[in-house]
């Protein structure tokens, strides 16, 4: 089924884009806010081509989709249900009961929004670095090929500015400026910071006095850091 055709289901099967409060996508699924989730026919919604299954907490329809179509179909129905994207990452937009949430149910659902969409950046990244890791064990030369070293270069580079990525998420997770958690990211790996890798082996790590001197920081970037960059945002 086109993407166009699964959104025009999914709204018919939720009882049009009314019931619609908003919707959001992650790697794999859709999730929309609904104002009565009585009005679901999950029948039929189980029932359209390209939707593998459905979970209901609270107001919050899950609907897989997959990776890749995911976003299509989150296009399509944005269109036909007249909504505004602008509204989706803030977290004042959700429905009232999910205040009622138990805490750490709400954490885990943070936790959730922040690193799924990065999910495919990690196993692809993660796996060509396994990969090029054995592969000297099978072929001891190949560490002196210029192909090698690029590759490798490319195989880190995600996990060398991970919080970057981790920025941008968390704001718009937090209902912020997803560019400006991304600065706050590039801040906390700027060059001039000694690298968080090699820190560990050096003797003295250059400082700054800030405040008139109430503190001294010392100038380590945050390379392959996660909560550090996830509480600045």
């Amino acid at each position: 089924m086109l993407p166009m055709q699964c959104a025009h289901a999914i709204l018919d099967a939720v009882h049009g884009k009314e019931n619609v409060r908003s919707v959001i996508h992650c790697a794999t699924r859709l999730r929309l806010e609904l104002y009565d989730v009585q009005q679901i026919d999950r029948k039929r919604l189980e029932q359209i081509d390209g939707v593998k299954g459905i979970s209901l907490v609270n107001n919050r329809l899950q609907i897989v989709i997959g990776t890749g179509i995911v976003l299509k179909v989150y296009d399509a129905l944005v269109t036909l249900a007249d909504l505004s994207t602008e509204d989706f990452a803030s977290p004042s937009d959700r429905p009232s009961v999910l205040s009622k949430t138990p805490w750490y149910r709400r954490l885990m659902q943070m936790i959730g929004d922040i690193f799924i969409p990065l999910i495919p950046i990690i196993v692809a990244t993660g796996l060509l670095m396994g990969i090029l890791d054995g592969l000297p064990e099978i072929f001891p030369s190949i560490k002196e090929s210029g192909s090698f070293t690029i590759i490798h270069l490319f195989s880190n580079a995600t996990f060398m500015f991970f919080p970057i990525l981790i920025g941008f998420s968390s704001a718009k997770v937090f209902g912020g400026t997803p560019y400006l958690g991304a600065i706050i990211g590039i801040i906390m790996v700027h060059p001039n910071l000694v690298d968080a890798w090699a820190a560990y082996t050096m003797e003295t790590i250059p400082t700054a006095s800030v405040w008139f001197g109430l503190y001294e920081i010392d100038l380590v970037g945050y390379q392959g850091s996660v909560i550090p960059v996830i509480i600045v945002a």
